[in-house]
């Protein structure tokens, strides 16, 4: 009886692992971000926080290449050095001293975080305007890096600064995909050295890759066929869901 439980347990978990990075890949193909947030909300019932978020970290970084490639004519190179320097420092605080901070509290303190913005930018997002200086680079980019390191979500908020500093649906793919592709190599490269990637994940990364790809043809699809302002508002209001999302698995 015990082994019998033991087996559907585990395909539980699969099944739930390929639902996840399918919707992972779908939902990041549609808003440029997200697919930590998805996986994260799922999968962290089968597998540790930390364990979840080196996945996570792992399929984005090939979600992103793959992204990258697909809008490479559209991405705006003059946005990405200094956030990807300020949010690469972010994740390797965090990284390092992440098995020694309590970071079921720090989800909860994201999710309200998240929640707060998405109401404020979906209610005034016309009235605010995002300099692309020092200040708010380094608030988008440390922040975004260390909550990155933590949960394996680092989307959010560089989304917040990306997408009123870009032209088009297009545009905004493609800078922030070459940037999440950036930071979240050199975030996988320091997570291998610190010993986070083991063997045991190594099955869970492979399918992730496959599930993210087939999701991300079809948000590619949907993605031609909606306009910039319905573009962002679902994407504002997904940072709201995923901020929901975010506090209540943290309760």
């Amino acid at each position: 009886m015990l082994k019998t439980k033991k087996v559907v347990s585990k395909s539980m978990m699969y099944i739930a692992f390929v639902i996840s990075t399918l919707l992972a890949g779908f939902i990041q193909g549609v808003s440029g971000f997200g697919a930590g947030i998805v996986f994260m909300s799922i999968i962290p019932y089968f597998l540790s926080v930390i364990s979840s978020a080196t996945i996570s970290n792992f399929m984005s970084v090939f979600l992103n290449l793959m992204m990258s490639y697909h809008y490479r004519k559209s991405m705006k190179i003059n946005l990405l050095l200094m956030p990807a320097l300020f949010f690469i420092l972010g994740g390797t605080i965090s990284i390092l001293f992440v098995t020694k901070i309590n970071t079921e509290f720090l989800k909860l303190v994201l999710g309200i975080f998240l929640i707060v913005l998405a109401v404020y930018f979906s209610l005034f997002s016309d009235k605010v305007k995002i300099k692309a200086n020092v200040m708010t680079m380094f608030i988008c980019g440390f922040i975004s890096g260390i909550c990155d390191g933590l949960f394996g979500i680092g989307g959010p908020l560089m989304v917040l600064f990306f997408l009123p500093l870009t032209h088009s649906k297009e545009e905004y793919l493609g800078t922030i995909s070459t940037f999440f592709s950036i930071v979240c190599t050199y975030n996988m490269i320091l997570r291998v050295f610190q010993g986070l990637f083991t063997v045991f994940l190594l099955p869970y990364a492979l399918i992730s890759i496959l599930m993210v790809f087939i999701g991300l043809q079809i948000g590619n699809r949907v993605v031609a066929k909606i306009d910039d302002q319905l573009l962002k508002k679902l994407t504002y209001i997904f940072i709201g869901v995923s901020g929901l999302i975010t506090f209540v698995t943290s309760l």
